[in-house]
């Protein structure tokens, strides 16, 4: 049963959005290497935790364009959907990105390598563990 309506695209609609957001994550994550260094853009460790934790806002706003039980999606149309998930991919590739190039420079320049190491643990253990409850709780949705 597919989720994701679409008079238009039919069953193909999910893999679509599956590349739809893996073509932006690719694009957040390049943009995130272009020669204007971030730190010229003022990313701060503090400042890249308010707008991951502002990217929270996409969760409702995607739900909008799923079929619930017995109802029709509130913003209907693939568009919706699809500029949604473009822009969250996009920019979630961009502050992942920068992420792991800001994070080991907020520790003495000895202990960078020991943090990018923290860090990239920290990312595998966060897509394990993310992964590991979306198959235990899928199957019950």
């Amino acid at each position: 049963v597919c989720l994701v309506p679409s008079a238009a695209l039919g069953s193909w609609m999910p893999v679509l959005m599956i590349v739809i957001f893996n073509v932006g994550d690719l694009i957040g994550k390049i943009l995130g290497t272009w020669p204007v260094p971030w730190q010229r853009l003022g990313w701060t460790p503090r400042r890249l935790a308010y707008v991951s934790i502002g990217r929270l806002v996409f969760i409702p706003l995607l739900a909008l364009c799923v079929t619930g039980p017995g109802g029709a999606p509130a913003l209907r149309g693939e568009a919706w959907g699809t500029i949604m998930l473009m822009v969250a991919a996009v920019s979630g590739g961009y502050i992942g990105n920068v992420s792991m190039a800001v994070g080991p420079t907020t520790v003495a320049p000895a202990d960078q390598e020991l943090a990018g190491n923290v860090m990239t643990l920290s990312l595998l253990s966060g897509l394990t563990v993310g992964s590991s409850f979306a198959m235990l709780v899928g199957p019950y949705l």
